[in-house]
């Protein structure tokens, strides 16, 4: 169950797996067998058995989780940006957690300063525990969401199976995993079934970059579109990123917490 709470070196490009629409279990990713790998879901899938993705070993041994969201790095920002990934890292490294970051680590759609994203990098390339991100809205190059700007990052890490990248709804360490869409249609059945998964206790937490209406937006209106907070699953953490102000939007037992870091 999920708890929250050196120099860049050379290393071989991740491997990524994505099983096809005719392979026994679409969306599940694993260790080469060579060793580790970065995980990347990238398959669409219309049921949660279908989303399932295996993680690395490491991430599957931890026990505690730091969650932060929204850093949006720009050139303004980029100084402060980096002094927060190395204390993300070292509060992590002290409770011996790994991390989680809901989405939004770029600020500009569609294009990537050389600069910032060396810097980005080079922060990365000193983080010691394992990490799990999904992409949020300003990440995203397609429509679909599944073309994103965190792909780089895989090449960061010290080691090569340290980031498990989640383009896809994903199932994986006891949650569900949601990255940003802006067509909701896709996410409304996963919802109901993760309702259901909740219930019969095979589910214990969520993950999303999610714009939910009623949520505090960033100009201090509610939402008026995005998702139902009724249709979230009832009696399990739900955490996410997308709104930068620290907030919680409930209906009866379903309650989502907005995390962020925003720089």
């Amino acid at each position: 169950m999920l708890a929250l709470a050196g120099e860049a070196v050379e290393q071989t490009p991740p491997q990524t797996y994505a099983s096809g629409a005719a392979a026994t279990h679409p969306g599940v990713m694993g260790e080469s067998e060579g060793g580790g790998s970065a995980c990347i879901a990238s398959t669409i899938a219309t049921s949660l058995d279908a989303c399932r993705v295996e993680v690395p070993a490491w991430h599957a041994s931890m026990d505690r989780w730091l969650v932060f969201s929204d850093l949006h790095v720009k050139v303004s920002s980029m100084d402060v940006c980096e002094e927060v990934l190395r204390r993300v890292n070292a509060e992590a490294a002290a409770r011996n957690a790994g991390v989680i970051f809901l989405g939004d680590l770029w600020h500009i759609r569609g294009s990537l300063s050389v600069e910032l994203l060396n810097r980005v990098m080079g922060a990365f390339s000193e983080w010691t525990q394992p990490v799990v991100m999904i992409p949020g809205n300003h990440d995203q190059v397609s429509l679909g969401g599944a073309i994103h700007a965190l792909e780089p990052l895989q090449y960061a890490f010290s080691r090569p199976d340290q980031m498990v990248l989640l383009s896809e709804p994903s199932v994986c360490l006891d949650a569900l995993w949601l990255p940003y869409r802006r067509e909701t249609e896709t996410i409304s059945p996963l919802l109901l079934e993760a309702g259901q998964w909740a219930e019969d206790g095979r589910l214990g937490a969520m993950f999303c970059h999610a714009d939910v209406k009623g949520a505090l937006m960033n100009d201090n209106q509610r939402s008026r579109r995005g998702l139902d907070i009724a249709s979230f699953p009832a009696h399990i953490p739900i955490y996410s990123g997308h709104f930068h102000k620290p907030h919680n939007v409930t209906h009866k037992a379903t309650s989502l917490r907005y995390v962020v870091c925003g720089c």
